[in-house]
């Protein structure tokens, strides 16, 4: 992995939300995870495991350009990566009064710029952030085919907290992790 190191992470402005709308958020995936339901005994199990595709695949973002743009525009954190020339890469999150932990709704990065660190940059500038308004928690909701996000949750010490299997508008499952960060 090459780290970039001219990144800025700011707060997104009005004015971003139309670079931020033409980043690619679809990944190729050779790999992802499979969910596995039994029950036996009177116990039920899941079980998730990890499977190499026949071919790579393309998986489509589970949202569409609407639904970033309602997110950018009523979650209480939206922060961008850029350079002096482009905007590459953007996180949106909400924190409700009274609840102690926060929920990433989208994390992008442009798929030219991937492998750099930047996802773990905005995601570590968000987690900051929250550390300011006492924030104890983070949670990160991702499709179960999303292996490269799967990957960088364990990565940077989420833990696996549970999944719901018709989440996301294409009704594919999500997977979510947490990480306490206070």
């Amino acid at each position: 992995m090459v780290f970039m190191t001219n990144v800025n992470i700011r707060i997104a402005t009005q004015k971003d939300f139309d670079s931020i709308a033409v980043i690619n958020p679809s990944v190729e995936i050779s790999k992802t995870w499979q969910m596995d339901q039994g029950f036996e005994n009177g116990t039920m199990t899941t079980m998730f495991r990890e499977i190499t595709l026949p071919r790579p695949i393309r998986l489509a973002y589970p949202f569409s350009e609407k639904s970033i743009r309602k997110n950018l525009e009523e979650n209480g954190l939206n922060l961008v990566a850029e350079d002096k020339k482009h905007l590459f890469g953007f996180i949106s999150l909400i924190q409700s009064d009274g609840i102690p932990a926060a929920r990433v709704t989208d994390l992008i990065v442009d798929e030219n710029y991937r492998r750099r660190g930047i996802g773990t940059s905005l995601l570590i500038s968000a987690v900051d952030w929250l550390i300011t308004r006492n924030v104890n928690g983070i949670t990160l909701e991702m499709m179960l085919k999303n292996y490269p996000g799967i990957n960088m949750s364990k990565k940077l010490g989420f833990e696996f907290c549970g999944f719901n299997e018709i989440y996301f508008q294409n009704g594919q499952t999500a997977i979510f992790f947490h990480r306490k960060i206070i």
